[in-house]
C-alpha cells in the first residue's frame, strides 16, 4: 500500500506541474513575447539644451533630429540604427556646444575693438 501512495503522489505532482507549464504558456501566449530593454542612449536633454541655447549653424537642431531618430530606433528594436543616430546626435551636440562657446569667446574678445575706433 505504500508504494501504491508514493506512485500516486508522484502522479499528482506530474500533473501539477504539467498544468502550470500550461498555464505559463498561456500566460505568454496573452501577454506576448517579453520585450528586452535596450540601452542605447538618445542624447535627447542634450539635444534639447542644445537647440535652447547652442543652436550654431543649426547644429542643435541637426543634433534633435538624430536625437529623435535614435529614439524611434531603439523603440522598433533596430540597435544597429540606434547606436548610429546616437552617435551623430552626441556628435553634433558637442560640436554645437564648442562652436558657440568660441564665437561668443572671439565676440567677447574682439567686440571693444571694434566699438572703441568710433
Amino acid at each position: 500500500m505504500p508504494q501504491y501512495n508514493r506512485q500516486m503522489q508522484q502522479n499528482r505532482q506530474i500533473q501539477y506541474n504539467r498544468q502550470m507549464q500550461q498555464n505559463r504558456q498561456i500566460q505568454q501566449n496573452i501577454q506576448g513575447p517579453r520585450k528586452v530593454q535596450v540601452k542605447v542612449k538618445d542624447y535627447l536633454c542634450c539635444s534639447v539644451f542644445t537647440i535652447t541655447f547652442c543652436n550654431f549653424l543649426f547644429l542643435g537642431t541637426a543634433a534633435l533630429i538624430c536625437s529623435l531618430k535614435a529614439m524611434n530606433r531603439k523603440y522598433m528594436r533596430d540597435v544597429k540604427g540606434a547606436k548610429k543616430f546616437s552617435r551623430r546626435a552626441l556628435a553634433a551636440n558637442i560640436f554645437a556646444i564648442i562652436a558657440t562657446v568660441i564665437t561668443i569667446t572671439l565676440v567677447g574678445v574682439f567686440a571693444p575693438y571694434f566699438y572703441s575706433t568710433c
